[in-house]
C-alpha cells in the first residue's frame, strides 16, 4: 500500500523519467554526416519533423600530379655540318586541383521502415574550383645548341546553381547509421583561363642564350552545366 506521503515524490519521478525521454528524443534531432567516397564532405542536418529536415554541406577535394620522363632518342640526320645527331630528352610536369563547394538544402524524408529511409533534397550552391600545371622539357642533343621548353597553364571556376540530393539512409543504431546518395546540379559556370610558354636555346660551345619564342595569353569562359555524380557513401551521427 502506499502512502499518501509518496505519491508526491512518485509523481516527481515520473515526470523526470518522462521529460528525460522527451529530450532524448528531441536530443537525436540533429545529425552530423561524413562522406567516405567522392572527395571530403561534412554536412549537418537539424531535423524539423518526422518527414523534413534543413540540411548544410560543404564539399572538398584535393588532387596533385607529379611526373618525370627520361627518354633516350636516336634521330639520324645528314647535313654537311652535323652528318650524325643523337639526342636524349627529359621531362618534368606538376600539377594540383582542388574545389570547394557550399550548399544549403531542404530535404523530405520518407521512412520505408524503422531501419530505412529514404530522403530527396533541394537547393542552392555555390562552389570555386582551380588548377594549375607545369611542364618543363629538356632536349640534350650532341651539337652545338640545347633546347629548354617550359609551359604552364591556370584555371579558375567559379559557379552557382541549383542542387538535387536523393538518397538512403540505414539505421545502425539510435545515434549511428550509413548513408548512400547521388547529386545532381545545373550550375552557370564563370572560368578564367592562363595559359604560357617559351623556349630557349643554350649554345653548349660557349655564348649567351637566346630566347627562341615566348607566348601568354588569357580567356574567360561562361556557361552552363548539368551533371550526375556518382555514388556517395557515409556515414550520420545523432545527437
Amino acid at each position: 500500500m502506499i502512502r499518501k506521503g509518496m505519491v508526491i515524490p512518485l509523481l516527481l519521478l515520473s515526470f523526470v523519467r518522462l521529460n528525460a525521454q522527451e529530450r532524448n528524443v528531441e536530443s537525436l534531432s540533429n545529425t552530423v554526416l561524413l562522406t567516405l567516397t567522392g572527395g571530403y564532405s561534412f554536412g549537418y542536418q537539424a531535423l524539423l519533423s518526422e518527414h523534413s529536415s534543413l540540411r548544410w554541406d560543404v564539399n572538398l577535394s584535393y588532387s596533385s600530379d607529379a611526373r618525370d620522363r627520361d627518354e633516350n632518342a636516336s634521330s639520324y640526320s645528314y647535313s654537311y655540318q652535323n652528318p650524325l645527331n643523337l639526342t636524349a630528352s627529359t621531362g618534368e610536369s606538376k600539377g594540383e586541383s582542388y574545389s570547394i563547394s557550399f550548399s544549403p538544402g531542404y530535404f523530405l524524408n520518407s521512412p520505408a521502415s524503422k531501419i530505412v529511409t529514404g530522403y530527396l533534397g533541394a537547393g542552392p550552391v555555390v562552389g570555386y574550383s582551380g588548377s594549375w600545371s607545369r611542364y618543363a622539357y629538356s632536349d640534350s642533343p650532341r651539337d652545338t645548341i640545347q633546347q629548354h621548353s617550359h609551359s604552364s597553364n591556370h584555371q579558375h571556376d567559379f559557379s552557382a546553381g541549383l542542387q538535387l540530393t536523393a538518397g538512403l539512409r540505414c539505421m545502425v543504431s539510435s545515434s549511428f547509421s550509413f548513408f548512400a546518395e547521388v547529386q545532381a546540379r545545373c550550375t552557370y559556370n564563370w572560368a578564367v583561363i592562363s595559359n604560357a610558354s617559351s623556349t630557349t636555346n643554350f649554345f653548349t660551345t660557349g655564348g649567351l642564350p637566346r630566347l627562341q619564342s615566348e607566348s601568354r595569353s588569357e580567356r574567360t569562359e561562361t556557361g552552363w552545366d548539368v551533371g550526375l555524380g556518382g555514388v556517395r557513401l557515409g556515414v550520420a551521427f545523432s545527437f
